[in-house]
């Protein structure tokens, strides 16, 4: 079945003065008063239309994971801290220093690494057990991630302040 289009139907309507009244075609069922055809196009009726995609259901959050996710993170959040306050010390390595001996610029780079690794690990690890809990993903591995970078940016600013003092 077609349907008429609005220009169809316009100039339609307006040569309504030439027109005789609308005959209505005979049918071959008798009409009842609630069963006639509407004067505009209907939407197609929803056994016609394809069946609509749902998303399949998330699984339920996990205590156990979002526990130990929390526990994880504090104990990620309290080593970020105790990395720190420790880095503070990597100014002792210039103690020693004379006059031509030292090399301060790895003092600079030993705070930015242990600093900057600590802060990405924390924020980093956040962003992303966020993410991970609105997915349903497990989550528990983003702390110990985050405590292996804390250790790891650590080492690598006590290996740059380690290099400030070079032995004659």
């Amino acid at each position: 079945m077609t349907y008429p289009t609005a220009q169809h139907q316009w100039s339609q309507q307006s040569q309504w003065w030439e027109q005789s009244p609308p005959q209505q075609p005979p049918s071959p069922q008798p009409q009842q008063p609630h069963a006639q055809q509407p004067e505009w196009p209907q939407p197609p009726s929803p056994q016609s239309q394809p069946p609509v995609r749902r998303h399949p259901q998330q699984p339920p959050q996990r205590t156990w994971d979002l526990v130990l996710t929390i526990v994880l993170y504090s104990g990620a959040a309290v080593l970020g801290m105790l990395a720190a306050y420790a880095t503070v010390f990597f100014a002792f390595a210039a103690d020693a220093c004379g006059t031509n001996n030292c090399n301060d610029s790895y003092l600079g780079a030993a705070f930015i690494v242990s600093w900057g690794g600590t802060a990405i690990a924390l924020v980093g690890s956040l962003i992303m057990i966020i993410v991970a809990g609105l997915k349903r993903w497990y989550m528990w591995y983003w702390p110990v991630l985050a405590a292996l970078l804390i250790v790891g940016s650590f080492a690598g600013g006590v290996a740059l302040a380690s290099q400030v003092y070079a032995t004659p």
